[in-house]
């Protein structure tokens, strides 16, 4: 618990003055050091902290010569846990969001055998994007997508609280798939279906808190995007986008539907 709070030595103070006589607190924390294998990751690709600023052993080691009265002592354990690959960290049913050179239509074929089978055995919902792609079609720096990212998730706090249910219909039709040129002279295709997505993703992050949450996007085909409310804007927009130019789960709309069926 103490590496959540700003001022542990405050915490000890606390629960030393609320003790009765005699009486023991044992507290575990975690140092400097803590998923260090994911920090080193991380800084491969930015300079960002990714994960909680654990404090070293050193800090309680002195906090238990400055303040003697607390009688401190301390015990320190390395546990080490080893996985045999990330999918080996997936409950049942989890989502698996892999970042690909490969379309929806082609990963399958190109992951390991062992992969695919703990896919299948675990039932994960599988998606694929190409993260890298997306940044450079849209022109944008990592630094800028991350500061975006940042401030919209911040803006979705002020957003109503949506229904229970919710069905959002995205139209991809047509006139939507058309060229605008910009302000800076650079045409720029599809931007009408960019800004649906776009806004399409921030009212699944809205719906974070409702009993169901359900896009369908229609143009020839009628095909439904699995989104997962409490993913990021920018990463249901790109499942959204890779969803609208692959065909794998459409309906066409244009086949009248089978006797007995819905329409």
């Amino acid at each position: 618990m103490l590496q959540w709070c700003e001022k542990p030595e405050l915490v000890l103070q606390e629960a030393h003055r609320v003790l009765k006589p005699g009486g023991l607190a044992v507290i575990s924390t975690l140092l400097d050091g803590t998923l260090q294998e994911f920090k080193q990751a991380w800084a491969q690709v930015d300079q960002y902290q990714h994960i909680n600023q654990f404090l070293p052993l050193n800090f309680y080691q002195q906090l238990a010569q400055d303040l003697p009265e607390l009688g401190l002592r301390l015990q320190t354990e390395l546990v080490q846990l080893d996985y045999p690959d990330v999918l080996a960290l997936a409950r049942p049913g989890a989502t698996f969001l892999l970042n690909s050179p490969y379309g929806p239509e082609e990963v399958w074929d190109h992951l390991p055998r062992s992969v695919q089978q703990q896919i299948m055995d675990k039932k994960l919902r599988f998606y694929v994007i190409n993260a890298y792609d997306v940044a450079k079609e849209n022109g944008v720096p990592n630094v800028i997508l991350n500061a975006l990212q940042e401030a919209t998730e911040l803006s979705l706090a002020n957003m109503p609280k949506l229904g229970d249910r919710v069905w959002v219909i995205l139209d991809c039709s047509g006139s939507m798939g058309s060229s605008i040129s910009t302000s800076y002279g650079r045409i720029d295709n599809n931007t009408p279906i960019k800004v649906g997505a776009i806004f399409a993703a921030a009212l699944s992050k809205a719906a974070k808190d409702s009993f169901e949450f359900k896009l369908t996007m229609f143009d020839d085909y009628a095909k439904h995007v699995d989104l997962n409310p409490r993913d990021s804007v920018f990463t249901n927009y790109a499942k959204i986008m890779n969803r609208r130019f692959g065909l794998i789960g459409a309906v066409n709309l244009r086949d009248p539907p089978a006797r007995g069926g819905r329409p």
